[in-house]
């Protein structure tokens, strides 16, 4: 529980700043506020952060060109996650983890130890991420999400939105995110000068920047402001006016936002689960091209105990379009009465490629069973040497199937050793078809 907080504001002189403090002291009522300003490029922000000697519970570390329009305080009163990134909603990418992030002190205090690898580029794309999972795995403590009314990325200066969007296309260079910033992108409305500045910007990264090593990250985003400067000059671009209160007034009550934020996740609640990670993972990547929302640490809650008690956490029924785990797989029968609109979907991969697994762990002399193998045995006791991981698979594969089939029109085979594509998985969930190949598919 937050008995102290503090806030945190970075700004670089966005033009929402000075409401977004204003907003951001209302909604957080913080005990102490810190303001770094004006220090670039991120990753400096974020080693001055660190620098901080907090004295409080937790801390609110907030970005300037976010926009609070909810009271956060009862929920930082009752908190008890090591962290929580918000879930706001982004202009240009819809509802996504930014911006806004609640952090215990103790996670603070590790952030502060961890050391940096100046060589890895992700380091410099996203600082604050990287240190915070690396600190977080040292704790043995998982990442969480919660929906909030922020905006993110409205009304910013047109120089603000083209080092942003430069560095989301930077960011999203796995085949999945390329796909999932295409999906949003589509949606994009050119008749907005912000929309049409934030496709330059992407199409000047595509065209332009292709960083290797840490160092190469680290020039391009010691320049990045000069070039968009230059970049809105020569288009002959009028900078906006200051925003004033009444703008914020109006941009609440729009109906367009009005309608996103009243829009909960989705009611079919999306279950993804089977034996294999990789899969399952290739089903996380789709269900992020789709802009939905699944849980990031719902799973590691989820045991047989709470499940046969009908508990399950109120967030997935209040934050989250679905849940997709290896950690769900052995709990099916439950599974189904406790989400009775959900979507099921069951990911069949390479076999082969869990068994291998399997025995490699098992050969190790440690027996260092994976997490899976144990709660697909449902935590018997058994010899593991004796185990022929083939027929767990296969039989697993067999009752999991036979049972969830009852409830065809809630139940996906998702197949990949069949070719199961985008096809069968937009059919099922009712989306439009992507025409792409699917990332198991991918040579």
């Amino acid at each position: 529980m937050a008995d102290q907080v503090d806030l945190v504001f970075r700004t670089v002189g966005e033009r929402t700043s000075r409401l977004a403090l204003r907003l951001a002291m209302e909604n957080i009522q913080p005990a102490k506020v810190h303001v770094l300003e004006n220090i670039n490029p991120f990753w400096r922000t974020v080693q001055k952060m660190l620098e901080i000697p907090f004295r409080c519970e937790t801390v609110v570390f907030m970005d300037a060109d976010c926009l609070i329009l909810e009271d956060l305080r009862p929920f930082l009163e009752k908190n008890t996650y090591p962290h929580i990134d918000a879930c706001v909603l982004d202009k240009f990418r819809g509802r996504v983890p930014a911006g806004v992030h609640i952090t215990r002190a103790d996670v603070v205090e590790r952030m502060s130890r961890v050391v940096i690898d100046h060589d890895d580029p992700r380091y410099y794309l996203k600082p604050e991420s990287w240190i915070r999972s690396h600190a977080l795995q040292q704790m043995g403590k998982s990442n969480g999400l919660k929906r909030f009314q922020i905006l993110h990325d409205f009304e910013q200066y047109y120089e603000h939105i083209f080092i942003k969007l430069v560095l989301r296309e930077l960011r999203s260079r796995k085949w999945h995110t390329q796909l999932a910033l295409a999906q949003r992108m589509n949606k994009w409305n050119f008749d907005d000068m912000d929309f049409l500045i934030a496709k330059q910007a992407v199409d000047y990264s595509r065209n332009n920047f292709c960083p290797g090593s840490g160092k190469d990250v680290h020039d391009l985003l010691s320049s990045l402001p000069e070039i968009a400067q230059a970049h809105i000059q020569k288009i002959g671009l009028k900078r906006k006016d200051d925003l004033s209160n009444d703008g914020v007034v109006t941009l609440r009550n729009s109906p367009m936002l009005q309608s996103e934020f009243m829009r909960p996740p989705i009611s079919k609640k999306i279950i993804g689960m089977g034996l294999c990670p990789t899969e399952l993972k290739y089903l996380k990547w789709a269900m992020e091209v789709f802009g939905l929302i699944i849980s990031p640490s719902y799973t590691a809650a989820m045991t047989e105990n709470s499940l046969s008690l009908g508990i399950s956490p109120q967030s997935i029924q209040d934050d989250f379009d679905g849940l997709i785990g290896v950690a769900l797989s052995p709990y099916y029968h439950q599974l189904i009465n406790e989400f009775p609109s959900g979507q099921f979907i069951l990911v069949k991969g390479n076999p082969e490629q869990w068994v291998s697994e399997m025995e490699t762990k098992n050969s190790s002399g440690r027996n260092l069973l994976s997490r899976t193998a144990r709660q697909i045995l449902l935590g018997q006791e058994f010899d593991s040497s004796a185990i022929e991981w083939v027929k767990v698979y296969q039989d697993y594969y067999y009752e999991a199937n036979e049972y969830l089939k009852r409830y065809a029109s809630r139940f996906l085979l998702f197949d990949l050793t069949k070719g199961h594509s985008w096809k069968e998985l937009c059919t099922f969930l009712q989306l439009p078809l992507i025409q792409e190949p699917f990332f198991g598919q991918l040579s």
